[in-house]
């Protein structure tokens, strides 16, 4: 078997005649390694059989749009894309004392997002750390918040490609990064070179340094062009350019590659080489090797969901630790091999896994072509309905009429019929409908879950067109102002608000200002211990005959005009 190059000798296998000259093949410099065995403990660590330069059949492949890299179809290496190289994974260095073997990928680079000089550090520093490499984008389509392109779906895609029995695993990330210049110095030295690649850059010419640095050789018109996770000079990347095999820096914008360096387990095994001379391995484990099953987030229902897990096998796994929960969080549950005499998890190991499972807060906002906004858990749409405008999600953001209205403030006057289509739980509903001076309906407020919404100021202030709002059960135990939540309402003639318990509240300030048609108002859940301002809350509620509180009203704040244009004559009754 050939270590330096592809080899062309037949396989041999425990018990046949190797002839003499078989460690010739048909190349110089061939070295023949017979390996042979019944069991893995058997074989060799991969540490101590590969050098620098050696390709392993390392099972990881990604596609994009310039090609692709360590195709595999029953275990061998597909034709190769670039000439007659090898087009998957070497050997970049070892470390004999820890066992690892660390693998630079030897075909196409991985296409990275486009950079310029303002960026190159934030990149260098995010693809030189494991858990940097999977918040990167790659190629130039964006999708969940990463670049993609054909087969390299999204981040969490490729990390669960890294993800696997050989790769060495970080507090549950893969040991995977970019090449860097560190590593091109490396094989600078290791090749003969008494110094490193200079900071004005440098021409390589030495064919086995070519061979590792310029990956795959300029053959047949290719040419390689990828970064290196490295600054120069504080603001441009390192770069290989196999085209004029140059390596330097350069702080240009534009479509590069990088190329990804994995470190694998110390007891990888070598168990021989293939036909292309590509060394084979395996793990020892202590049976099948099992997929570790992952989750799918869902979003908040107001009602109690079970975890959601992809890959689960009742019939070898059992699930325990935190599997149902009804509020937006995060959650533990617990996944153990019920027979770990027959299998394994795909990293080795055998001990339960703990598995993160989430209920998400999503609020997205959306304005329809017959005035309708809709509030929904997920991006999913009104069917039958035209969409005018999609506003994302709003589940976190915080609203100012003032400096940050929301984002369908310049419509508002469009609106016509808002509905609650799923379930949702925002953090503030500051100003959503100010200003709404068409709107009549209002459509499953139900599904408004407001446990979490600390400013409700100006909510409803100018809907002059509705006559009821169903806001009685609302949870406003955190809401602390309620500002003109009410304000200029010149439709609504009664409200319930007998279930607001307000904890928190220090302002209800004009409240309901000028709602001239409002006769009754009942709070009788009120506690307003806490409140410093009270003033305007009546104001100009000309129709105003009864109000309705509680013992814990207490009026220890600021009244200033608190019942001003009221009028003897049509305010009777507070109770």
């Amino acid at each position: 078997w050939s270590t330096d190059k592809e080899a062309n000798v037949p396989s041999y296998k425990e018990g046949d005649a190797v002839p003499p000259d078989a460690s010739l093949g048909t190349e110089e410099n061939v070295t023949l390694y017979a390996i042979y065995g019944t069991d893995l403990s058997e074989f060799p660590d991969l540490v101590d059989v590969v050098k620098v330069g050696d390709y392993v059949n390392y099972p990881v492949y990604y596609e994009n749009t310039t090609g692709v890299i360590s195709t595999i179809t029953d275990g061998a290496f597909d034709t190769p894309t670039y000439g007659s190289k090898l087009n998957g994974w070497r050997v970049l260095s070892k470390d004999e004392e820890e066992g690892t073997v660390t693998l630079v990928s030897a075909g196409t680079p991985l296409e990275l997002c486009r950079t310029n000089a303002a960026t190159a550090q934030s990149i260098a520093s995010k693809l030189s750390s494991p858990s940097g490499f999977f918040n990167t984008g790659f190629s130039s389509t964006r999708i969940d918040g990463c670049y993609t392109e054909n087969g390299l779906k999204n981040c969490k895609s490729l990390k669960e490609a890294f993800t696997n029995k050989y790769t060495k695993i970080i507090s549950d990330i893969p040991e995977v990064r970019a090449m860097t210049k560190d590593d091109v110095d490396y094989l600078y030295q290791y090749f003969g070179e008494t110094s490193n690649v200079t900071e004005h850059g440098t021409l390589i010419n030495d064919s086995k340094y070519r061979e590792m640095i310029d990956i795959p050789s300029v053959t047949e018109g290719k040419s390689t062009y990828y970064y290196l996770a490295t600054v120069y000079n504080s603001v441009n990347l390192w770069y290989v350019n196999g085209d004029s095999k140059w390596v330097d820096w350069r702080g240009r914008q534009g479509e590069q590659g990088i190329r990804p360096v994995v470190t694998l387990k110390s007891n990888v095994k070598a168990i021989g080489q293939n036909i292309n001379g590509a060394w084979d391995i395996e793990i020892e484990t202590n049976g099948k090797a099992i997929r570790i099953p992952t989750t799918i987030s869902t979003g908040y229902t107001g009602e109690e969901q079970t975890v959601t897990l992809k890959n689960f096998d009742s019939g070898i796994m059992e699930i325990a630790g935190v599997t149902t929960a009804t509020e937006v969080g995060t959650y533990t549950a617990i996944i153990s091999l019920k027979d770990t005499t027959k299998y394994c998890w795909l990293d080795g190991t055998t001990e339960p896994k703990e598995i993160n499972w989430n209920i998400t807060d999503d609020v997205y906002a959306t304005l329809y072509a017959d005035g309708t906004l809709g509030f929904h858990s997920d991006e999913t749409t009104i069917e039958g309905k035209a969409v005018l405008a999609s506003y994302g999600n709003i589940a976190d953001k915080s609203f100012s009429y003032v400096s940050s209205p929301v984002p369908w403030n310049s419509a508002m006057s469009s609106i016509k019929t808002v509905e609650f289509v799923s379930k949702v739980m925002p953090a503030s509903t500051h100003a959503w409908f100010y200003g709404a001076s068409n709107l009549t309906t209002i459509n499953n407020i139900s599904n408004l879950n407001t446990s979490r919404v600390t400013s409700m100021e100006y909510m409803f202030n100018g809907c002059s067109k509705l006559t009821s709002i169903d806001a009685g059960h609302f949870d406003v135990r955190n809401v602390t102002t309620f500002h003109g939540m009410f304000a200029d309402c010149t439709s609504l003639t009664y409200l319930d608000l007998s279930n607001f318990i307000i904890d928190s509240a220090t302002s209800i300030r004009s409240m309901f200002h000028s709602s001239s048609a409002l006769k009754e108002v009942v709070l009788t859940s009120m506690n307003t211990s806490k409140v410093t301002d009270m003033d305007y809350m009546f104001y100009n509620c000309s129709s105003l005959k009864k109000i309705y509180v509680g013992p814990n009203w207490i009026t220890k704040g600021t009244i200033t005009n608190m019942f001003t244009g009221c009028g003897t004559s049509t305010l009777t009754k507070i109770q």
